[in-house]
């Protein structure tokens, strides 16, 4: 809550903005999703490299663990309201709307971006190489988030559509698959 007050103005002005474009939502979420993917592609080809590269094997993230145990047990609401949308809303918040508000170049706040959300997720990694190597899907996933926000014209909702339905997407599948 305290961070839509800090934001407010540029919250009500990205909003009054979306509404305007209500026929674009479909095709902003598909072709965010999509890069989602292509960037997932990415990620899993680069970690496999960087992990023989260091001698040792992607495994998953802690992060990812921490999920997945979260909606095995009795808390597992908690987990699904916190992953799909409350985690979503603020992390685009912090690491789009306002790490971009930092930087007049958009390549140094993608940059910026994409580093700072990947790092956010793997505080809990064993080592600095565990962290790089599980950590490039996170750094990609900053990487396309921050990409999606500039491509819709620093529309915060942009990319927090696309995090809301990629996270949701995957807590379907641990929950109906793994």
């Amino acid at each position: 809550p305290l961070l839509i007050l800090i934001l407010k103005v540029d919250f009500v002005t990205d909003f009054n903005e979306i509404k305007v474009k209500k026929n674009n939502w479909v095709p902003i979420l598909a072709l965010g999703y999509l890069y989602i993917l292509l960037g997932n592609l990415v990620a899993k080809y680069t970690s496999a490299l960087l992990g023989s590269v260091l001698g040792l094997a992607p495994s998953e993230a802690v992060n990812q663990m921490v999920i997945v145990n979260a909606l095995r047990s009795d808390g597992a609401v908690f987990m699904i309201l916190s992953a799909v949308f409350i985690g979503p809303i603020v992390e685009e918040l912090i690491f789009r709307k306002s790490i971009f508000g930092l930087f007049k170049n958009d390549r140094t706040g993608l940059i910026v971006s994409a580093v700072a959300f990947g790092s956010i997720h793997l505080v809990g990694e064993a080592s600095l190489v565990a962290a790089l190597v599980n950590g490039i899907s996170y750094f990609m996933m900053g990487f396309v988030f921050g990409y999606i926000y500039l491509k819709n014209d620093r529309n915060v909702f942009a990319p927090m559509a696309v995090h809301i339905l990629s996270n949701l997407i995957s807590i379907l599948a641990i929950l109906f698959y793994l």
